[in-house]
């Protein structure tokens, strides 16, 4: 099955955007998201719905004047069909102006880590992975764990059309 992001690192061009912050407060937002994620950063476009996003180029990225309750979200779609040795650290890469948050799992619209309710078996347990390994923002904090979990969610749940996603490496500017 064909993914969103089909070409390599050395093709990939991140995108820019402003999008509203999410801090999950409600206990319903609680209970879904655990206690352990402080604030959600996904690509998920129904978290963080497209039509609410304003899109930047990179330099507008770097000096548009931040409102309050805004973020602008750096996102590099990073080849993950396997593990490549040949692939940077991206987590390395220092984005003046940004701080690296982690690695989404997301397919064209769908976040398999934080917006895939039928990956959950217990209480902070999936087939594929323990949700307490992501991060405060709900991001795998590296891709080394981002590549195990994406292919441990393929053999758990192969009907799932969600597994079949890309690896989304996030930076933010607040």
């Amino acid at each position: 099955m064909k993914t969103f992001c089909e070409y390599s690192i050395d093709q990939a061009n991140p995108w820019h955007y402003v999008c509203k912050r999410f801090f999950p407060e409600l206990p319903v937002e609680r209970n879904w998201f655990g206690e352990l994620i402080r604030e959600v950063i996904s690509v998920d476009g129904s978290l963080f719905p497209r039509e609410e996003q304003t899109l930047l180029t990179e330099e507008q990225a770097m000096t548009i004047e931040i409102e309050n309750g805004d973020q602008v979200l750096r996102v590099l779609c990073v080849p993950g069909d396997k593990e490549n040795p040949d692939i940077p650290d991206i987590a390395a890469q220092t984005v003046e102006g940004f701080e690296f948050c982690g690695f989404d799992l997301a397919d064209s619209w769908v976040s398999a880590i934080l917006n895939c309710g039928s990956f959950t078996d217990g209480d902070y347990y999936s087939k594929a992975f323990d949700y307490r390994e992501l991060n405060e923002y709900g991001l795998i904090p590296d891709y080394q764990s981002a590549m195990r979990i994406s292919r441990k969610l393929r053999v758990e749940y192969p009907e799932e059309e969600h597994v079949y996603c890309d690896v989304y490496a996030i930076w933010r500017r607040v």
